[in-house]
């Protein structure tokens, strides 16, 4: 039956609440529908996210709209669970919603909500990401700009180039992996500086992605920028100026 699976709504353990809304969502059935809906009533949070999640899930609007009053709830830690399930679903519908979020009083819900719109952001909403990409929170700096790095057609090469210098690390990592498929000559002198920089402060993960964005990028027409790579002061650059020429 379903009843266990419904208990576990009520677990202690977060992934023992996600793995019981994933089941119940999976299961399809009329009657699991009308027991989690009548928990969209629950006293907690934690049930009437995870009741609404496995309701979306079941095709039920009463699901979307439950997370959708959640986020606007009094709960801090409701509405960044809304915020987080409303990423993980998919619900492009609850974007404006995100977007009043990301005024919200508590940090941790205008986190989830920037963290929730990166997920739910496409080509459409690409000054969207410009903008967070820019947020004060390095893990939004670092999705922003992930995602963005997936739009191949629009990438907006020179917001990704300016990333290559954030203060934060990841962000730097994310940015050069989002210039891989830039196709843009204009990021091979910014790639060799960040690897320059990523090698004099021994962060190695950023200096890998930053060289193969440049093994990418480079060709037979940048053999100018390679030769005088030659002589730079770094000897990761010059390795790889030596080895792109051979």
């Amino acid at each position: 039956g379903i009843a266990p699976l419904v208990a576990a709504l009520r677990d202690s353990g977060p992934s023992v609440r996600h793995t019981a809304a994933q089941w119940l969502g999976k299961l399809g059935r009329k009657r699991t529908a009308e027991r989690l809906a009548r928990m969209l009533s629950a006293q907690g949070w934690e049930v009437r996210v995870r009741a609404a999640e496995a309701l979306h899930k079941l095709g039920d609007k009463r699901g979307s709209a439950a997370l959708l009053t959640e986020l606007k709830g009094q709960d801090d830690a409701g509405r960044k669970a809304a915020a987080d399930c409303m990423g993980e679903l998919g619900m492009r519908a609850a974007i404006e919603s995100l977007v009043d979020m990301l005024e919200d009083e508590n940090h941790d819900a205008r986190n989830a909500a920037a963290l929730a719109l990166c997920k739910l952001s496409d080509e459409r909403n690409s000054e969207l990401l410009q903008t967070l990409a820019k947020n004060g929170d390095p893990g939004v700096r670092r999705a922003a700009t992930a995602r963005l790095g997936e739009f191949s057609d629009k990438q907006p090469v020179e917001m990704l180039i300016a990333a290559l210098k954030d203060k934060d690390a990841s962000v730097r990592e994310s940015a050069a992996v989002a210039l891989i498929e830039s196709k843009d000559k204009r990021a091979l002198k910014p790639l060799i500086a960040a690897m320059r920089s990523a090698s004099r402060d021994r962060q190695w993960s950023v200096a890998k992605q930053a060289r193969l964005a440049l093994d990418k990028l480079a060709d037979k027409d940048s053999l100018e920028t390679i030769r005088a790579a030659m002589k730079d002061e770094d000897d990761s650059v010059r390795q790889w100026a030596a080895t792109t020429l051979r």
